[in-house]
Parts: C-alpha cells; sequence; structure tokens
C-alpha cells in the first residue's frame, strides 16, 4: 500500500507552533476556545494517514465524545478510511488508525503498543493513567505524546508536565497560550467573560493560568471587605428594589432567607432569618410574609422539599433547581460580587460560613452561602472589571480555516 502524504494547513501561528516541534512530548496548556482540540485533532489524522497507531484519551466518555465527534467528521472525508462507530476507531488506507479511549479508571488502558497518545484535558485525568498504563504502551514503537489542557491549578500533575516541559530535556516541550491568541475569537466575547466571571475563573479558563489559592472558594479580603460595606438589617424603603432567595430546609438542615436591596451600590442584605426545624407550611408563611414586607423577585430552592413548599404559595416564586453546574453557577456569582466589591453583609453566620467554604461542601454548613449565592445569581451584574491583558504567546492574526490541507 502507497504510503499517504500528508499536509496540515490552516493552523494560526500558536498551533502551526506546537505541531512543528520535534520534541517527543509535547504539553500544551491554553485557556478554552484557543484551538486545541481542533490542532490535536489534525495531528492524529495526520499521524495515522502515515500508517501509526494513535489513541485519543480523555478522562470521561463525555469529554472524549468532542474529540470523536470532531475525528469522525474529519475521517469521513478521508477516502478509502473506514469510520467503525462501536468502537470508535478510524482505519486509513495505508493502515494506520486512530482510536478515541476513555481513562476512567487505571487498568483500561492497557495492552496496545502506540506511535502517539494524545491525552486530551488530562488534568481532569489521572497521573497514573499515563504513567502506568500509556506510557510503557509507548515504549516499544518509541512513541510520542501530546497532553492538552486548560489548567486546574499548581496541586496538580499537568502542572508537573508544563513545569518539565520548560526544563532542560529536549524530548519534552511546553507551550501556554491564552484564549485571545486565537485570532478568530472576537475580543468582546473574552471581555463580557472578564465581566461575568470571578477572578479565578477567568484567570484559569481564559489566562490559563495555574493560579492555585488552596480548597478555599472565597478570599478573606473579599469577605472582610463584604463585611465592612455593610449598613446593616434595614426596614423596607421607598425605591428599594428587592430581591429574597431561600435555601429550603430538611428535616435538621435550616431554612434560610435573605433579602438583598440593590437599588444602589453596594447592594445590601436587608434581611435574614435562619429557621431551624421549622414545619414546611411555617416556612411557606415565612416566605409569603417576606414577599409582602419586601415586595421585588422571590427566588426559592425547588429541589426534594422546595417542591412541594413552592405549589403551596399563594405568591409567585421562581424556582431555582439545584445541579451541579447551577449551584456552581450560584457560588461563581457570590465570588464575582464579593470580589468586585458590590455587596454589602456582615451577619455573623454569612461570614463564617463563606471563609469555612470549599467546592467539596458535603460535609460543612453551607445553607447562608447557599442562600445568598442563589440571590447572587439572580441580582444584576456588576460593572465591569479591568482590562484584559494582552495575548501571552503575541501570535500573529493569520487565517485559520479549515482541515482543507490534507492530501492522499
Amino acid at each position: 500500500m502507497k504510503r499517504c502524504r500528508v499536509r496540515i494547513e490552516g493552523l494560526h501561528a500558536g498551533q502551526a507552533a506546537v505541531a512543528a516541534s520535534d520534541a517527543r512530548f509535547r504539553v500544551l496548556c491554553c485557556g478554552r476556545r484557543w484551538g486545541k482540540t481542533r490542532l490535536a485533532v489534525g495531528l492524529a489524522i495526520h499521524a495515522a494517514l502515515e500508517g501509526q497507531r494513535v489513541w485519543w484519551v480523555a478522562p470521561s466518555y463525555k469529554l472524549a465524545s468532542v474529540g470523536w465527534r470532531a475525528l469522525r467528521l474529519l475521517g469521513a472525508r478521508i477516502p478509502g478510511a473506514e469510520v467503525r462507530l462501536g468502537v470508535r476507531q478510524i482505519t486509513m488506507p495505508g493502515g494506520g488508525w486512530v482510536q478515541v479511549r476513555t481513562a476512567m479508571g487505571v487498568g483500561g488502558l492497557r495492552g496496545e503498543g502506540l506511535d502517539f497518545v494524545i491525552f486530551d484535558e488530562c488534568a481532569q485525568g489521572a497521573e497514573e493513567s499515563w504513567s502506568a498504563e500509556l506510557r510503557p504502551a509507548l515504549s516499544d514503537r518509541k512513541g510520542r505524546a501530546l497532553f492538552v489542557s486548560t489548567p486546574r491549578g499548581r496541586a496538580n500533575w499537568f502542572h508537573h508536565l508544563w513545569q518539565r516541559g520548560n526544563g532542560t530535556d529536549p524530548s519534552w516541550r511546553s507551550w501556554r497560550f491564552v484564549t485571545a491568541d486565537n485570532p478568530f475569537i472576537d475580543p468582546a466575547e473574552i471581555a463580557e467573560a472578564q465581566e461575568l466571571l470571578p477572578a479565578s475563573v477567568f484567570e484559569q479558563e481564559f489566562l490559563a493560568e495555574f493560579n492555585d489559592t488552596g480548597t478555599r472558594v472565597f478570599n478573606l479580603d473579599d469577605v472582610e471587605q463584604m463585611v465592612a460595606a455593610w449598613t446593616g438589617l434595614a426596614d423596607p424603603r421607598n425605591g428599594g428594589e428587592y430581591l429574597t432567595a431561600w435555601d429550603i430546609g430538611r428535616r435538621s438542615d435550616p431554612a434560610v432567607g435573605i433579602t438583598v436591596d440593590y437599588s444602589r451600590e453596594p447592594y445590601q442584605v436587608v434581611a435574614f432569618e435562619r429557621l431551624l426545624r421549622t414545619p414546611y407550611p411555617e416556612q411557606q408563611r415565612r416566605i409569603e410574609a417576606r414577599h409582602a414586607l419586601y415586595p421585588g423577585r422571590t427566588v426559592v430552592e425547588s429541589n426534594g422539599a422546595g417542591d412541594p413548599v413552592i405549589e403551596n404559595l399563594r405568591i409567585k416564586a421562581v424556582p431555582f433547581v439545584t445541579t451541579a453546574r447551577s449551584k456552581t453557577q450560584a457560588i461563581q456569582a457570590l465570588q464575582l460580587l464579593a470580589e468586585r466589591g458590590v455587596l454589602g453583609c456582615g451577619l455573623d453566620d454569612v461570614r463564617r460560613e463563606m471563609v469555612a467554604y470549599e467546592w467539596d461542601d458535603r460535609s460543612l454548613v453551607q445553607d447562608c452561602v447557599m442562600a445568598l449565592a442563589i440571590a447572587a445569581l439572580h441580582l444584576p451584574a456588576p460593572g465591569r472589571g479591568p482590562a484584559i491583558p494582552p495575548p501571552v504567546g503575541g501570535v500573529n492574526r493569520t487565517a485559520m480555516g479549515d482541515y482543507r490541507g490534507i492530501e492522499l
């Protein structure tokens, strides 16, 4: 079988620099939407067309599906290529292939001798998947590897790999690119993200920074600033605009209701209740009474016990369904208000919970944090943040295009 001749075109300058490197192990740290999947797909197809055995590995089936979708679409355009959906593999005319695998647990990536491994979003995967399974699979064929990911702090094996690529070993090479290094991302989109996201999230997801603040979610200085900006609980006033959020209690968990006056900045927490072991009918009565006293929007957690509470209310309430995603969004909204200095709250219960709060909050008291976070998610966004720093990579704004450059 005649060996395929392959050329990949349409890469922007940052992608081209990574693709052209002859380092055996390449580590790519970049912001969201920089184009890492696009680059990795092109390299995977390139290697398979040259007769190599390639694995595309991701930490979960969901993440692997992103790469598989792009590989499948590109593979379908190659004459003679066989796309096998059941095993997520594309076999090329010259015998090379690329297969998508998941690293869901140590032990499932053994058995193959490989020429090239792409470990996508590896910061979310286990180091053992690489050291115990993928690295040995490259030994007999002296294969190569590409690690691509958005960072997840310094206490992470991906950061260790990235540091190794910045060392003196010529077989390792690292790069870091921010989202703005992609010339086809509208700067206005990045500016909006900076406005809406907490600084730590924006720095990680868009600036590709290994910012490691430990397990604490809320910065202590931000919490103290929030306490200092508080003017105290207050009766309703003419011209006040109010939003009330309720975290519904279950058995031993308290119900917490927090009302925020957002008619001026900094926004002020003006009413607060923490109801322990309170029957649901009484919680309903308190919700209705608060709404009558501070007219405006009322948001009520709707999971579990919250559903019948909302159904029996005699007022209109906005339900808040707590999922892993919506909870993260709510906490990030509270982070943003606190770090921008546009929220005043000096309640001891709230301060204590915010200081101790961690993302893994299963063993923490978090009712006040969640009530305030639900409110934060439904409040108007604060003002714009500082200017966006220039691109890290200094990449020229060249055309990207698609993968029309594959030649057989």
